[in-house]
């Protein structure tokens, strides 16, 4: 995604990549997983950014409180290839976003 002055706000963020999630899985197609716990805290960022809140778990969370991805929920701890400690749940343990988001 390249970030541009339109895409800088949360709320721009949050809108393209919840358009790019909602296109059905493509076989071959490249995903990334990321932890449903960051998620959902970067959506809700986003969501504070443009004036709303949707998520009760992360009522006063800002841009500059979510921080790098993190993925420790998904990943075996010490693990030296960063092995899954099991199959991700879609939208339960995981978010899959297409590598255009």
């Amino acid at each position: 995604m390249t970030v541009d002055n339109e895409l800088s706000s949360g709320a721009s963020q949050l809108s393209q990549i919840s358009t790019i999630m909602k296109a059905p899985l493509v076989e071959g197609e490249t995903r990334y997983i990321l932890a449903r716990s960051w998620y959902r805290k970067w959506s809700a960022a986003c969501a504070t950014d443009a004036g709303e809140q949707t998520d009760k778990e992360f009522p006063d969370v800002t841009m500059a409180d979510v921080g790098p991805i993190d993925n420790t929920p998904l990943v075996v701890p010490n693990s030296p290839y960063n092995d899954l400690v099991k199959a991700p749940i879609e939208n339960q343990d995981a978010v899959f976003v297409p590598q255009d988001g």
